[in-house]
């Protein structure tokens, strides 16, 4: 039992059996030639035996794991590709449909951020849909990629007869920059990105700086995820296709050694496998970043420069959004200490005036869904923003008073070194207040997530993407001029996934990946156009 006490259903395996999913085989391993003059001891041919899937989910939510099924077996088939292995032993695969339901599981403690869990034990695996296919596919992938990994050092090591488990020796950038590179088929643009930023713009002061390619860094998403699957990138394209592969495949000379044949450090294994020593191959790494950064930087034609800071935040800010006129804008930010989100508004041209609107882990707003994107959205007078409410979402919209006025004041200022006078000094006056906040109870509506809250140009309608309780995304509208029990209207009611939504004069405009070669578009709709 899990989440709501409801009992986990398996999906009828194509055997016709009802114990698990669909079950996966493939041939032996097939190991490619030796490399940089070391030759392979371990791993021959992992014989005949297979494992497979067994797929758990809710039955209520057979719909979800129906669609979620062809999306396992897909990424099931690319990595025995591309570990060219099969894992030998069934694992649980454990589905839900949204992930409000995923953290409130037993079968994992987890907390809000984690996408996705694995373990090292039992290998069971346990992941959200979240209503997002393309999502769900890398979270999926990713998680596989963990599995194939496990199994198959745990294989070559138990053919090797080896003492321990050598899946201690490998780092934790390598574990998840391994699975990152597979679940993003290499270095995405989002990826390079962030570690080209890291090295053409850092800030020693705040920890944030290249650091050397056997370093572990600090243990943050950027270093062990992003740059992890940069490192992983480096290898494959420096080395050769299929070095991390044959990095697991050596797994058992990282434990267990003896006086003939010692126990080898990940970097030594590295060294041999390559024939450049640790030095060495941080050097390269260096360059082909290097190679890679500046030829992006030198091309860009705008500069930090010419672009104003904000200054000083209270905070780090994790997203953001202005009014239409940008003289207000809502912040959301994360207490670095104590993990508390808070949601405030301020004036750009004041940053020092900020209004602290919500603070999670408060009852009716027990999360701010830090690593959500954007979720809230503003006008001139009013803040419409999602929080977690008893499990689901609820959609609050708090009213606010923002004025500011020019003032001027007499100062004194040096006419020369030895002459003063009186002059004017402009300044600004701002005034930032709120006001009533209102809870529209979508969640009692069958809406169990909300995500970017958009309002109309009239400031009476709130536009928003709604998971519902079958795990589907649809757009949503609701008519805030007939208060808190406001009747919601959905606008889309499709198998696709919808992302983001803004609204204009032409109307609303969302992305959606409802297009023939499944990519996200943007779509428009008109609420007010008969169907």
């Amino acid at each position: 039992t899990a989440g709501d006490g409801g009992m986990l259903a398996g999906v009828t395996g194509a055997d016709g059996g009802t114990d698990g999913g669909a079950v996966f085989s493939g041939a032996p391993l097939m190991l490619g030639s030796s490399d940089a003059g070391f030759k392979y001891t371990y791993a021959k041919d992992l014989g005949a035996k297979t494992g497979g899937v067994r797929f758990y989910f809710y039955e209520r939510e057979r719909e979800v794991a129906e669609r979620a099924a062809p999306i396992i077996e897909e990424a099931y088939r690319y990595l025995v590709d591309q570990f060219k292995y099969v894992p030998t032993e069934t694992f649980p695969y454990i589905l839900y449909s949204s992930y409000a339901e995923f953290l409130q599981t037993n079968v994992f403690a987890v907390s809000e951020g984690t996408l996705g869990v694995t373990s090292t034990e039992d290998l069971k695996l346990s992941l959200p849909y979240l209503g997002d296919h393309h999502l769900f596919e890398e979270v999926s992938t990713h998680e596989l990629a963990h599995q194939f990994t496990i199994q198959k050092v745990r294989t070559v090591a138990e053919q090797a007869k080896t003492f321990g488990d050598p899946l201690g020796g490998y780092p934790l950038w390598f574990i998840e920059g391994l699975a990152e590179f597979y679940a993003k088929r290499g270095l995405d643009p989002e990826a390079e990105m962030m570690v080209r930023d890291l090295l053409v713009n850092p800030d020693l002061m705040k920890g944030y700086a290249f650091l050397d390619f056997f370093s572990p860094g600090p243990y943050g998403y950027l270093w062990i995820y992003k740059v992890g699957q940069a490192r992983v990138a480096f290898l494959e394209d420096e080395y050769g296709a299929g070095i991390t592969q044959r990095l697991l495949e050596e797994a058992p000379r990282l434990v267990g050694g003896s006086r003939d044949s010692p126990s080898l450090k990940f970097e030594e294994l590295l060294e041999r496998l390559t024939g450049d020593d640790p030095k060495r191959i941080s050097a390269r790494f260096e360059n082909w970043l290097k190679r890679r950064a500046f030829k992006t930087y030198l091309d860009s034609s705008q500069t930090a420069p010419a672009l104003d800071s904000l200054g000083e935040t209270p905070g780090i800010v994790t997203a953001m959004a202005s009014g239409p006129d940008g003289n207000v804008l809502a912040l959301r930010t994360i207490v670095p200490e104590t993990g508390e989100s808070r949601l405030y508004l301020t004036d750009p041209r004041t940053p020092g005036k900020t209004v602290k609107v919500a603070g999670d882990g408060v009852p009716g707003v027990e999360s701010l869904h830090p690593v959500s994107g954007r979720n809230f959205a503003l006008t001139q007078d009013k803040l419409a923003f999602v929080a977690e409410r008893t499990g689901r979402d609820v959609l609050y919209v708090q009213d606010y008073v923002h004025r500011s006025e020019k003032r001027t004041t007499d100062v004194l200022v040096r006419r020369s070194a030895v002459r003063t006078g009186i002059g004017m000094e402009v300044g600004l006056n701002v005034t930032l207040e709120t006001g009533d906040r209102r809870a529209y109870r979508v969640d009692k509506q069958g809406v169990l997530a909300i995500y970017s809250p958009a309002f109309s140009p009239d400031g009476r309608y709130v536009a928003f993407i709604g998971i519902n309780d079958a795990g589907l995304r649809d757009l949503y509208l609701v008519d805030l001029t007939q208060g808190e029990d406001a009747k919601i209207r959905k606008l889309t009611d499709d198998v696709f996934a919808e992302r983001q939504v803004t609204w204009g004069p032409s109307g609303i405009i969302y992305t959606s990946d409802a297009t023939s070669h499944r990519k996200y578009n943007l779509f428009r709709i008109k609420p007010d156009a008969p169907v």
